[in-house]
């Protein structure tokens, strides 16, 4: 049995789940940006975070610079979230701020510079 693109994406839209935006900068200086709903804190002690993002995403970029940010949801979380998941032209039109040489949504309610540690794929179908 599988599942249709329709329905695994009505579902998914039904799940509670923080919302982020998640940047970096590649080794030309350009900004990528992405939102996530996945950002997790995985350790304390060291500090580290995951967040997963598609395949190919060029937040992912290997060649990318060490620098991601974790801008956390902010009151214009819904109007921040849907501008990083559409066109890549658009993501960096407003509310941006740099912390570190990073980009970060300056609007968020806090944020984090991150170095890079490792990029994973992964990843299971529904069925």
């Amino acid at each position: 049995m599988t599942v249709s693109t329709r329905t695994f994406r009505d579902v998914m839209a039904c799940l509670a789940m923080p919302v982020a935006v998640v940047s970096t900068v590649d080794g030309a200086g350009r900004w990528h940006g992405a939102t996530v709903g996945s950002v997790v804190s995985l350790s304390l002690d060291p500090p580290l975070v995951m967040f997963a993002v598609r395949n190919g995403s060029t937040c992912t970029n290997r060649s990318a610079t060490a620098l991601a940010s974790a801008s956390a949801s902010s009151p214009r979380a819904t109007e921040t979230a849907e501008r990083f998941a559409g066109n890549p032209a658009g993501r960096f039109a407003a509310d941006i701020v740099l912390l570190k040489a990073s980009p970060v949504v300056g609007g968020a309610l806090g944020w984090l510079v991150c170095g890079r540690s490792d990029v994973v794929e992964a990843g299971i179908t529904p069925c």
